[in-house]
């Protein structure tokens, strides 16, 4: 294998640690399947990439920024008042 053979896988192995797949997804959102595709429809999750026919990925730093987001805005709400407080 020659050097740019080796720097194409090289780089290759890169890019797919910084993928995720559609379980990985889930486990990281607590989101369903479902939950994750309604949310990309109504333009408030990261889309996929295509990564073949039939396979598709996720941008880790996507998903990730989409989770900070939420924390992010989770902490900057009042707390509500109950009555038992």
């Amino acid at each position: 294998m020659d050097d740019l053979q080796h720097e194409r896988r090289k780089q290759l192995r890169v890019m797919s640690a910084d993928l995720m797949t559609l379980k990985e997804v889930k486990k990281k959102t607590a989101l369903s399947k479902s939950g994750i595709y309604n949310r990309i429809n109504s333009g408030t999750f990261p889309a996929p990439i295509k990564v073949g026919p039939r396979g598709s990925r996720w941008v880790r730093q996507e998903v990730d920024g989409w989770v900070e987001n939420l924390i992010r805005k989770s902490r900057r709400a009042p707390l509500i008042k109950t009555s038992e407080q």
